[in-house]
């Protein structure tokens, strides 16, 4: 909507710099009863006029004038005069120059920072979306991950009971994995909710009806990781910040918006100037003899001229003037800080990649150990050298493991995508899609599958 707004205004200014034309039509009809001759008279005024505005200044102009009177009771034409008038208005001094473009010349740019900010906008939606699915993705992960605990768990209590009616462990021991199973049922019942909670929510961010059927792939099935494999930088540091400063749209609104800072101070020095303006104009009358509105003589035209000076006080002017350089100055220290910003945002993107790359791997040996252990606590408990303790610890560290490990790879995912919206090399195609990095941009490491990278 803002888009189309901007759009909007500078239609409206491209038109304003296109002829413009301009047609009225009076007619009076006077009722004069003292008068002998037309006492009933219906005059038709007529004028058409066309005005164009100068790129460096003023206007032109052409204006035709048709005047008829007519006799009502005599139905009869007593005159009829036409003149035609050519006219200028140029300004030499204040309002003249470049300067009297800026108000279209600002609508482009205002166009120009609203299609940026709109494709910005794109681009940050596609990652805000595919951080929300991916966060779907680990949800139901939990689900998974709860429901094999829940599984092994259950496997451990119905165990327990069987060994405690056979005596063999303590009342303790049998009450302990049954409160276990239960916490694993709670959990898993959590893990629903939370999921479609999650999942109402994605399907409103999208404009989907919260009614309608939608499925989340599961995350280590998700093809889609090659797509976001293929857009992991394989780049040094120095030469992400260096694309971020020439990719990011915003940061190029913002050096354009301290040059419109910069002619901003030349446009107020302008209009500290005096008014100097030249005018001038032709006429050309019909001979108002004849009843021939169109016939205009050379003889009867008029020319006028005028130069015209204006001085006056100033003070406003000048104040704005100064206030111009100030604004400058804040527009570069603007600009300056933005571009500190995207150096911080990259160095940080390609931080938070390493780190959850970290995780992710530190995460996945948790899982591996603590599978482990949970066999070798199954297997010593068991023999009964251990008590079931053992058991349900590792059962719970195993599913924080998986869970930390889900997460991992969510954020992970999210990540990268954070990386290629902060360097401004992430490209979003009409139908939603990114586009391959390796036409735009930072390069990416090549994936292990091939994806549509929907």
């Amino acid at each position: 909507e803002e888009l189309y707004l901007a759009a909007l205004d500078l239609t409206l200014e491209r038109h304003l710099w296109t002829p413009q034309f301009e047609a009225t039509i009076r007619t009076t009809y006077d009722d004069v009863k003292n008068e002998v001759v037309m006492d009933r008279a219906l005059t038709t005024i007529s004028n058409v006029s066309v005005r164009q505005n100068l790129p460096f200044g003023g206007h032109v102009g052409a204006t035709v004038i048709h005047e008829l009177v007519r006799d009502v009771r005599d139905r009869v034409s007593r005159a009829e005069t036409g003149q035609v008038i050519l006219d200028a208005n140029v300004p030499l001094l204040r309002g003249a120059g470049r300067v009297a473009y800026e108000n279209r010349y600002r609508e482009e740019r205002e166009m120009i920072y609203a299609i940026r900010n709109f494709e910005r906008f794109r681009r940050s939606f596609l990652v805000d979306v595919a951080q929300q699915y991916f966060n779907l993705q680990q949800a139901k992960a939990s689900i998974h991950n709860t429901f094999k605990s829940y599984l092994s768990q259950r496997q451990e209590s119905e165990k327990a009971d069987f060994q405690f009616d056979m005596a063999r462990i303590d009342i303790f021991q049998a009450s302990r994995a049954k409160s276990s199973f239960r916490r694993a049922a709670a959990s898993l019942v959590s893990a629903k909710e939370r999921y479609e909670s999650a999942l109402d929510r994605f399907k409103i961010r999208i404009g989907m009806s919260v009614g309608a059927l939608l499925d989340v792939v599961d995350q280590e099935n998700d093809a889609s990781v090659n797509a976001v494999d293929a857009l992991l930088p394989d780049v040094t540091q120095e030469v992400a910040i260096a694309v971020a400063l020439e990719f990011r749209l915003d940061l190029l609104n913002s050096a354009d918006r301290w040059d419109d800072a910069r002619r901003g101070v030349v446009n107020a020095g302008n209009n500290i100037l005096p008014d100097l303006d030249f005018r001038g104009s032709v006429a050309f009358d019909s001979d108002p003899s004849r009843l021939r509105s169109t016939r205009f003589q050379a003889e009867r035209r008029a020319w006028q001229g005028l130069i015209e000076l204006r001085l006056d006080d100033r003070k406003t002017e000048q104040n704005a003037y100064r206030n111009s350089q100030i604004r400058l100055r804040r527009a570069q220290r603007r600009h300056e800080e933005f571009q500190d910003i995207v150096r911080a945002d990259t160095r940080r993107a390609l931080r938070r990649i390493a780190q959850q790359n970290n995780l992710r791997r530190i995460e996945t040996i948790n899982v591996r150990e603590n599978e482990l252990r949970l066999e070798a606590a199954k297997a010593h408990f068991d023999l009964g050298k251990k008590t079931n303790q053992d058991v349900v610890d590792a059962e719970n560290e195993l599913l924080t493991a998986r869970n930390e490990l889900a997460a991992a790879t969510a954020a992970y995912r999210g990540a990268i995508l954070d990386f290629r919206l902060d360097t401004g090399t992430l490209r979003v195609t009409d139908e939603g899609n990114w586009q391959d990095p390796k036409a735009f941009g930072l390069p990416g490491r090549e994936p292990s599958g091939t994806n549509d990278g929907s």
